[in-house]
């Protein structure tokens, strides 16, 4: 059983979040969807920024808060954040508190300037979902994430200055995020094609269940084998490439990341469901945008599962799969006739609401090591 405060702090963020999003309106001003923002806005950033020893990082990242050292820091972008947030006299809960702003206040501004109140209106609730797992631990990852968020913005503004400042400010602080781009860029020259919702059902059923596991893994090590990405001038980037075999290699399979056929079964029916749900949606409202996080969706799910328990080429693919809460936030709020396709629609629609409420339950209330700051 978790604590009282966890149950009750991420009950409260949960059920916030929800009915700020349900009393955005189409025709709401864009100070008012603010305002309703800044609720879970606040919420998120405060409870998230509280947590104690979440992941396998974070007491790494509160020591390199606390005892910032410049020589052993490459990334200059992360450098200035901690020494701005320690020359204001923030602690290390402030610290995270901060990061977690930053990444929300990016995601928000994100979402209302790429699209409009009525498509807008569920997929904040969708991206705290769909990232919250992974940002408790992957703390630099996440807090340059909104920069690149950003950049994208800005390139489909064609921006092109701007979105190449942010996608600079995003390097600085995480160089992994180069992959994303790079999936983007490819994405968005063909941002008019749809993926079929067959043909990404099939493959990924064929990740799941057919591909021998670690192939792409063994793929990959193979490649960076020979590949020189000193140029990225990420000293963690080249170690990881330099010894490829160590990280990629059998024996570098996480045995603790196994999944029983219950939960993976379940996973899969959900992203079968994510993906029938959006290209439903899209295939009636056509968007440009949503087509092309569409896409990096299903890139996202299917490389995730080749690479499934390889922990560092699973952390670059998971990049895409987080995008799911953008075509899913987009295509929750329609509401569809009557007709054969449309009860398929709407059973795939709950098929994603009753997996994010058992994948949350259990977070919620089945986390006794969960603690806050002041627990300890």
């Amino acid at each position: 059983m978790s604590p009282i405060e966890h149950i009750f702090l991420y009950l409260l963020l949960f059920l916030a979040t929800f009915l700020c999003s349900l009393r955005i309106k189409s025709n709401s001003s864009s100070k008012d969807f603010w305002r309703i923002m800044m609720v879970p806005i606040i919420l998120f950033s405060v409870i998230e920024g509280c947590r104690y020893g979440r992941g396998t990082d974070y007491l790494s990242y509160k020591y390199r808060y606390e005892y910032i050292d410049l020589l052993e820091e490459t990334q200059t972008g992360f450098i200035f954040i901690m020494q701005v947030l320690k020359g204001i006299g923030c602690n290390y809960v402030l610290a995270f508190i901060s990061y977690t702003l930053i990444l929300s206040l990016g995601l928000v501004w994100f979402i209302k300037s790429n699209f409009t109140l009525k498509e807008s209106k569920w997929i904040f609730l969708f991206a705290i979902l769909a990232l919250q797992p992974k940002f408790e631990n992957l703390v630099r990852q996440f807090l340059a994430f909104p920069f690149m968020l950003v950049s994208f913005t800005y390139f489909f503004k064609r921006k092109w200055l701007k979105s190449a400042t942010f996608f600079f400010l995003s390097m600085s602080i995480h160089t992994g995020l180069f992959f994303s781009y790079a999936c983007f860029l490819i994405l968005y020259i063909c941002r008019n094609k749809i993926i079929n919702y067959k043909i990404a059902i099939l493959l990924l059923a064929a990740s799941y269940f057919v591909v021998p596991k670690g192939i792409l893994a063994d793929t990959v090590s193979n490649l960076l084998g020979g590949f020189d990405v000193s140029f990225l001038r990420n000293e963690n980037l080249t170690h990881y490439t330099e010894d490829s075999e160590r990280w990629l290699g059998a024996d570098s399979y996480l045995k603790n990341a196994e999944q029983t056929s219950f939960t993976m079964t379940l996973q899969f029916l959900f992203e079968c469901a994510a993906i029938y749900m959006s290209y439903f949606v899209l295939s009636v409202q056509k968007n440009e945008k949503i087509i092309l996080f569409f896409n990096m969706m299903i890139i996202g799910f299917i490389s995730c599962r080749l690479c499934f328990g390889y922990e560092i080429l699973y952390r670059l693919t998971e990049q895409m799969r987080f995008f799911w809460f953008v075509p899913v936030g987009y295509s929750m709020r329609y509401l569809p006739s009557q007709g054969k396709a449309n009860k398929a629609f709407v059973v795939t629609k709950y098929v994603i609401i009753i997996y994010n409420v058992l994948f949350f339950s259990r977070f919620i209330f089945l986390y006794p090591e969960a603690k806050f700051f002041w627990m300890v």
